[in-house]
């Protein structure tokens, strides 16, 4: 319960923060001028800033002021009560960098950027060592115990007699005797807000060094570090990993990590030691700037030494059960950018600086099932575009010189999939194994990779050929652009979004198409062989665009494999994909057909329910039911994209199809069969679909180690409603495969016609209908199943409404933007009510029956008492329930009901449209 305020900011602050849902203990808001924030850094940024700000302006310039460290990874900032929001960062902008808007709660409290959350900051002593607990030492080791908050501070040694200190103690462990011996701390710290205990334990050995005296040392490896080989004994020098510092959802602050590929070994480690004085770790002593062999336990914490130093740190050991480990390393340290430009700095940077930045010769190691393959890459350099731009895990494309095969799949160019949107990392995977089973002739084939460039862990990647033409390349047609300049393959890729830096035209509708393959580099409109060429694509493409949208079937047919184009339209519309038919949508031109192939599909990791997007004339991409790419329109040309557009072509192939029963044929054959693999119900045509929980199961430990660095850049739909679904690996994949399932009830029931309505009471409810959660309108069951009402809207008022069932579990709402005819959605809560405004009085029947939602419109014709637009021997039946008082009929319906004109509802009336109904009148 909340204390009395104390002024009108205070009863703000108290409203604002019962509104972000804040749970805190009773507190009042300090009546001083200024109150203190304290946020706990467990980001790891080396510097905090606070940008502070309320209706009245801000503390500063961004990113605002810099706090103040007060220990144990504390910052403090002293700000004015005025203030209301606050946001914490480490002086950059954007993703990592800062924290989210925060609303600040009062004087005294600390935010905690691990676990997002407010709570009451108790300034009691905060007790350190310059050694982490727990280190083992050969010689002697020299401790410092500080508590520079306390007011009266001890410790002892192995329980001797206490020893007084303020703010900090010195002392040295293990000059006391030559043999083995552990050392127990105890420190206890009190000032007048408070006490606090502390332990630290350590431990004097006799070190072993199990030294790897034929050691391949890292080229790359900097000082001052451990670096982990992937295999012991191993003579490549590029497998190595740097321990680190990892700030992701699954890390913990102060621990160095290592992630091992999967053909390490289980309980050993070679680990290469670059600091000058030598380490010790799990009793093994690593001499400066050599190798050693260490027993390790997985996920078991274990400390580091570095002797005569201060250097110490906890360290935890994991291994990755990724399919396939990839190391690329650079030392170079000088580079040209894609303007010409020398750049000095370190590989990484600079090939994340700019997606046009490329690197030439760097080492590559790649480890798999057949073993480990040292070898150079011909060319790095960025790729991807929403994923580029939104995310500080890039994704890449990697270039070799001859055919290289990487976990199976051969290729002279590959594309890594950060899959920096997806919390299943499995989206993308998911997609193009399904095209594959479902027919595909170009689906790309995908590994999941762990990823280390000079030593670094950056992440689970999945390796895919690039979308390419050529014999070594994702689609396998020769490539004959260097002699032809017509009748060649090629491949294109309609985007109207991320076209720029490409040769790319706009159609006749404006379209912007990329030439994708071949790139048709260096063309200008001036060279007659690259003009030649670029005429001849854009002219085929244009012969392809007019046959969608103002030819017939037979037109398309004769430049497009229809049933191609509807297996494309049918992936991307089963996965709700928001980019489908906007952006990576690839055609695929055979020379030798003459024909445009609807394929390959790329680009997925936005479907599956992962994204809540609403494109024009479409439904939300996070909603099981409803079309997307169906309707979806291009927002500047007003039309329907190019996969939906097959829908509006009039006429039949060659075998009596239209598009829609092409569509219905590849869903029914193809598609649920597919689905079933997924689900577990049945094995797979080909060799590569799999089920969820063979999926599940292919390499959740890289999954996992994935989120020890990287935070989910793009949450799944079902999180921002606070679903019931975990938020770990099992918790993504479970409700993607639950939104799967029921996509596909939902497609299969709508393309085959199927009615399933509920056995429920069904309500309407809402603004105009007695307020939400009345139930004074209740829907009638007709003898087909369907649920009926008759209601009257009135002229220029605004009704709001939905339909729910008894309990309120489920919802039901619809687009009014037609009086009409209304487009159905189900919802499992309240949300996007549908509201209509009539311009007169109308008359309207509520029809729900499952597939469909109707509001229709009445025509007040003689006898039809029960007001569905036709009159038959349900309106006597009506007439004949009223006389018996089982019902109550309205006065229109009174008026309908009169059929002889006698003034009367009788008998009469009920017989005379029994002989209407049976053809006698």
């Amino acid at each position: 319960m909340l204390k009395k305020a104390k002024s009108a900011v205070s009863i703000v602050l108290a409203v604002m923060m019962v509104i972000s849902c804040f749970a805190f203990a009773d507190f009042s808001v300090s009546a001083e001028e200024y109150k203190t924030v304290y946020f706990n850094n467990n980001e790891g940024w080396d510097e905090v800033y606070c940008f502070i700000w309320n209706n009245t302006g801000s503390n500063a310039k961004w990113p605002g002021e810099k706090m103040e460290l007060i220990g144990d990874n504390v910052w403090s900032y002293t700000v004015k009560t005025d203030a209301t929001n606050i946001i914490f960062g480490n002086g950059g902008s954007g993703e990592g960098n800062q924290t989210e808007d925060l609303v600040l709660p009062g004087d005294g409290y600390i935010y905690d950027s691990a676990a997002k959350e407010w709570s009451v900051y108790s300034n009691t002593p905060k007790i350190s060592s310059n050694i982490v607990s727990g280190c083992e030492f050969k010689d002697t080791l020299n401790i410092t115990i500080s508590a520079p908050s306390g007011e009266s501070s001890y410790y002892t040694v192995n329980d001797s007699e206490r020893v007084d200190f303020t703010d900090k103690a010195e002392f040295t462990l293990g000059d006391d005797t030559d043999s083995p011996k552990e050392y127990t701390i105890k420190v206890y710290s009190e000032n007048s807000l408070g006490n606090s205990e502390k332990t630290f334990v350590y431990k004097k050995i006799n070190t072993t060094t199990n030294t790897v005296e034929s050691t391949a040392v890292p080229y790359f490896a900097e000082s001052d570090s451990l670096y982990a080989h992937a295999q012991s004994n191993s003579e490549s020098t590029q497998a190595w990993q740097e321990w680190e510092s990892l700030w992701g959802p699954n890390s913990s602050v102060g621990i160095r990590y290592f992630f091992l590929p999967p053909t390490a070994s289980d309980s050993e480690v070679e680990l290469y030691n670059s600091f000058d004085n030598s380490v010790i770790i799990n009793g093994v002593e690593i001499k400066p700037h050599t190798s050693a062999i260490v027993s390790y336990t997985i996920g078991e914490r274990t400390t580091a030494l570095v002797e005569n130093s201060s250097t110490s740190a906890y360290v935890e050991f994991y291994k990755s059960d990724s399919e396939v480990s990839l190391y690329i390393n650079d030392t170079t340290g000088v580079y040209t950018d894609s303007n010409g430009n020398t750049v000095e700095t370190d590989f990484y940077s600079f090939i994340t600086a700019n997606k046009e930045n490329a690197v030439n010769g760097a080492q590559c190691t790649i480890i798999d099932d057949s073993g480990i393959n040292d070898t150079t890459l011909k060319k790095i350099k960025g790729r991807g575009n929403s994923t580029w731009r939104d995310s500080n895990k890039k994704p890449f494309n990697i270039n070799f010189d001859s055919k290289t095969s990487i976990g199976g799949i051969s290729s002279k160019k590959f594309s890594l999939l950060a899959n920096a949107k997806d919390g299943t990392l499995l989206r993308n995977r998911v997609m193009y194994d399904f095209a594959d089973e479902v027919g595909s002739l170009y689906s790309p084939d995908s590994r999941s990779v762990d990823l280390y460039i000079n030593g670094v862990y950056k992440g689970a990647y999945q390796i895919t050929q690039k979308v390419e033409l050529g014999k070594n390349s994702l689609v396998s047609l020769k490539d004959e652009s260097d002699v032809l300049t017509e009748n060649f393959n090629f491949l294109i890729e309609v985007d109207i979004w991320n076209y720029a830096g490409d040769v790319y035209f706009e159609s006749d509708r404006g379209i912007h198409v990329v030439c994708k393959s071949p790139d048709l580099e260096g063309y200008d409109g001036v060279d007659e062989m690259l003009n030649a060429q670029y005429n001849f694509i854009k002219s085929k493409y244009q012969q392809l665009e007019d046959a969608l949208y103002s030819g017939n079937m037979s037109d398309l047919e004769a430049i497009c494999d229809v049933d191609s184009l509807a297996r494309a339209y049918l992936l991307q519309e089963f996965s709700k994909n928001c980019d489908g038919g906007m952006t990576s949508c690839f055609f695929t031109y055979v020379a030798a057909d003459g024909k445009f192939i609807a394929d390959p599909i790329w680009d997925c990791d936005s479907g599956l329910g992962n994204v809540n997007c609403t494109r024009q004339n479409a439904t939300n991409t996070a909603y099981t039911e409803g079309w997307a790419i169906k309707t979806a329109q291009y927002d500047k040309p007003k039309m329907t994209n190019i996969l939906g557009q097959g829908f509006s072509v009039e006429g039949t192939t060659a075998n009596g199809e239209t598009f829609e029963e092409v569509v219905k044929r590849l869903w029914n054959d193809d598609f649920i069969p597919a689905i079933a693999v997924f689900k577990g119900e049945s094995s797979a045509k080909g060799t590569r679909l799999k089920s969820v929980e063979e999926y599940r199961n292919i390499s959740p430990n890289s999954s996992y180690l994935n989120y020890y660095m990287w935070k989910y850049q793009w949450f799944p739909y079902f999180e921002s409603l606070g679903g019931s679904y975990s938020s770990d690996l099992d918790g993504q994949i479970n409700y993607m495969y639950d939104w799967l399932v029921k996509r596909e009830k939902w497609m299969t029931s709508t393309i085959n016609n199927i009615i399933e309505v509920p056995e429920d009471n069904y309500y309407l409810t809402g603004v105009g209908f007695g307020g939400w959660g009345a139930k004074k309108y209740m829907l009638t069951k007709a003898d087909d199943g369907s649920y009926t009402i008759y209601v009257t809207l009135l002229k220029d008022t605004e009704y709001t409404f939905k339909i729910f069932n008894e309990d309120g579990t489920k919802y039901f709402t619809a687009d009014l933007s037609d009086e009409t005819t209304a487009k159905y959605l189900s919802y499992e809560s309240a949300h996007n009510n549908a509201t209509i405004t009539p311009s007169e009085d109308l008359d309207v029947t509520i029809i729900f029956n499952g597939s469909s939602f109707i509001l229709r419109l009445i025509e007040n014709k003689l006898g039809d008492v029960n007001l569905d637009g036709s009159v038959n021997v349900a309106d006597a039946t009506e007439i004949q329930k009223h006389l018996a008082s089982l019902v109550v009929l309205t006065d229109k319906q009174i008026a309908l009901a009169d059929i002889d004109g006698d003034g009367y509802v009788s008998i009469l009336d009920a017989t005379k449209i029994q002989r209407i109904s049976a053809g006698l009148d």
